[in-house]
């Protein structure tokens, strides 16, 4: 009589534990959207909502490196960090994107050595949060830039 009563109370809960029977629905007025704006981008070109640029800056030498990072997208600079890492340090920054286009990442260290990387991003992208990685060995950048 247990098992029965096991079995009965099992195969009821399952399908509705598992999502397979329907649900009942409210009945609103209004309708359900979420409008955010993000101010810095025109018009319908856009995006509703925006996501990071994520920059990842490690130092792998054993010296002290000034480094200035430079984000820009058609020519226009959108951000430019500098900071002092010491060896064996990590940093990490991020810009807001509103927009798809090629953005262009670039380094310097200490004033003299200088690598850049252009990254093509479009909405699907820009919404996963792509990273760019920048790695000082030897004194020089070496970047990186992964779209997830």
């Amino acid at each position: 009589m247990n098992r029965r009563r096991f079995l009965s109370v099992c195969g009821t809960t399952c399908p509705v534990l598992s999502g397979c029977v329907g649900r009942v629905e409210e009945n609103s007025s209004e309708p359900d959207t979420a409008s955010s704006t993000q101010a810095g981008g025109p018009g319908d070109e856009s995006l509703q909502q925006s996501n990071t640029l994520h920059i990842s800056l490690e130092n792998a030498d054993d010296a002290r490196y000034s480094v200035t990072v430079t984000i820009a997208n058609d020519d226009e600079e959108l951000l430019t960090q500098r900071l002092t890492l010491a060896s064996a340090a990590t940093q990490q920054f991020g810009l807001d994107i509103y927009q798809p286009g090629v953005y262009t990442v670039s380094a310097v260290v200490d004033d003299e050595h200088r690598e850049a990387v252009s990254v093509s991003l479009d909405a699907y992208d820009i919404k996963l949060g792509p990273e760019v990685f920048i790695e000082i060995t030897d004194g020089s950048p070496v970047l990186s830039a992964d779209k997830r």
